[in-house]
């Protein structure tokens, strides 16, 4: 789901700090992202603004609400002191009400006629697939992880 204009500034505001360089915007992004080719797709030139516009449009674009989330919990778990952590945790909470599980795709995996969904997933993405693992649960879709 896009992001509202609100979400849009709150997010600038808050990383505006950790990219005042070129060094700074790239060891944020590969903290945040490392091994995923979102890396070296981004453009770390220009001013701050301009930086983190491209890189907003480029994680929605990349993974949507989730690589926004991503980028968010690494800053707040590597960057922010205690004072600020609850700030991204909103942010956070809300990007991920906006989360859209969309409908399975036809590509199951089958075991004595009960049809499951197959999940594999980065490590990494283990917050995500914990929320994905309580909603398919709370739905009663069956599902087997790698």
């Amino acid at each position: 789901m896009p992001l509202s204009r609100s979400q849009f500034n709150q997010i600038i505001d808050l990383l505006m700090e950790f990219v005042t360089s070129e060094d700074d915007r790239t060891a944020l992004m590969q903290r945040a992202f490392y091994g995923e080719y979102v890396v070296n797709a981004v453009d770390y030139s220009g001013r701050p603004v301009g930086f983190l516009s491209n890189c907003i449009a480029k994680l929605e674009a990349y993974n949507g609400d989730s690589a926004l989330i991503q980028l968010l919990e690494t800053v707040r778990d590597h960057y922010l002191g205690d004072t600020r952590r609850a700030e991204v945790q909103t942010l956070i909470d809300d990007l991920q009400e906006s989360v859209v599980i969309v409908e399975p795709m036809t590509s199951t995996l089958t075991h004595n006629d009960d049809t499951y969904i197959f999940i594999s997933y980065s490590r990494k993405d283990a917050g995500f697939v914990n929320r994905l693992q309580a909603d398919l649960d709370k739905n009663g879709i069956q599902y087997w992880i790698d």
